[in-house]
């Protein structure tokens, strides 16, 4: 799994994310063959984002389109060879979009609304399964944040620009967002087909948002002055 560091400028720290949040996410579970509709109960410790991990099924988020919530999936690559599966980056579940279903519905949404202070962090991780060719037309994924009127791209793959391979994977990555302002948010991802075939995939896991890196820091200091502090360990 790919590492992810948070930088505290002003102290010239850097910690890694997944230290910080060791507390926050499950360790992945092995391989299930069945997709999964039914919630597990799962308490989260971020209460500004509800169900940060899909372990209650779609509890807290608006979904639209061929939107399920699964423990594994089968990767889209066309030409042989042994079948391989995207599985959750912590947890037992993640959500997975197609970009199109038998009934031609060519879209698939997921969102949610949450409150945030200035400063502090959102954080997830996904993957794209780019399943169409160029030739056929491009299917697309965007993610994007909405506040004060503002919208803000968090990624975005075969939009004008940022095009990649037919039938290519941007593996499980991490994204990390500094919130610049106390207010709502709405955190939006799409996934679009061009054609009505040749599916592609969109998946989403562990949706956090953590405290600003001072808040962090002081946190840390303090656990470690009282002899509290546990180092985290985790897999490269």
């Amino acid at each position: 799994m790919q590492k992810t560091y948070l930088i505290l400028s002003s102290l010239c720290v850097a910690l890694p994310l997944a230290q910080v949040s060791a507390d926050l996410s499950a360790a992945a579970s092995p391989l299930h063959n069945q997709k999964q509709h039914l919630p597990h109960n799962n308490k989260s410790s971020v209460a500004s984002v509800t169900n940060f991990g899909f372990e209650n099924g779609f509890t807290g988020w608006q979904a639209s389109g061929e939107a399920i919530v699964t423990a594994s999936e089968l990767y889209r690559d066309i030409g042989g060879g042994q079948p391989q599966y995207w599985t959750p980056t912590q947890g037992d579940y993640f959500a997975s979009l197609w970009s199109t279903d038998s009934n031609g519905t060519d879209q698939s949404t997921l969102t949610q609304s949450f409150n945030a202070v200035a400063g502090e962090v959102l954080t997830f991780d996904y993957f794209f399964d780019f399943g169409d060719v160029f030739a056929f037309g491009p299917d697309t994924a965007v993610a994007q944040l909405h506040y004060n009127g503002e919208t803000h791209v968090l990624f975005e793959h075969n939009t004008v620009g940022h095009e990649i391979d037919d039938f290519a994977n941007v593996d499980w990555s991490t994204v990390s967002f500094n919130l610049p302002a106390t207010t709502v948010y709405e955190l939006e991802f799409v996934v679009s087909d061009a054609n009505s075939v040749f599916e592609s995939i969109l998946g989403v896991d562990n949706v956090l948002v953590i405290p600003a890196p001072g808040a962090v820091l002081l946190g840390l200091i303090g656990l470690s002055g009282i002899g509290l502090f546990k180092r985290s360990t985790y897999r490269s």
